[in-house]
């Protein structure tokens, strides 16, 4: 192997003494790039199930870590709610949410702060939903 540092300075590695054995090998950069386009695509079509799958696990913790302010908002309002009655209406208040970021995101338009936007809407939500699905004695999962 012969790497050329500069134009004064050649080093060569002899990694086989038999040069008989040895083969010939060369890698220009257009069989590198075709390589790459040919992995790029076939990567992408086998980390869509991978990214799918996180970005569901994702989402799923998100709605518990919702679900927990609504049982603080539950708990200030005084409204005895079970857990799973909350995480039901926690999901269903992240609903449109989702639509409006599946919609600004095919339409490539992009809304400064909308994190935080999103935020404030899915708290309006679930502090309506949370008042609006009072327990009452006699059952212990009122909620939608």
């Amino acid at each position: 192997l012969y790497v050329e540092q500069n134009d004064y300075e050649t080093r060569s590695f002899d990694f086989i003494r038999n040069v008989a054995v040895c083969l010939i090998f060369q890698l220009e950069q257009e069989q590198i790039l075709n390589f790459i386009y040919f992995v790029g695509d076939w990567l992408l079509i086998m980390a869509f199930p991978f990214s799918l799958f996180f970005f569901y696990i994702g989402r799923i913790i998100q709605a518990l870590f919702f679900s927990l302010i609504s049982l603080i908002m539950a708990s200030i309002a005084g409204v005895s709610l079970p857990y799973a009655s909350l995480l039901r209406l926690t999901i269903v208040a992240m609903t449109p949410i989702l639509l409006i970021e599946t919609v600004l995101g095919s339409l490539a338009i992009s809304i400064p702060g909308w994190g935080w936007i999103g935020f404030l809407i899915l708290l309006g939500y679930l502090f309506f939903a949370v008042n609006v699905n009072p327990s009452t004695p006699g059952t212990s999962d009122s909620a939608a």
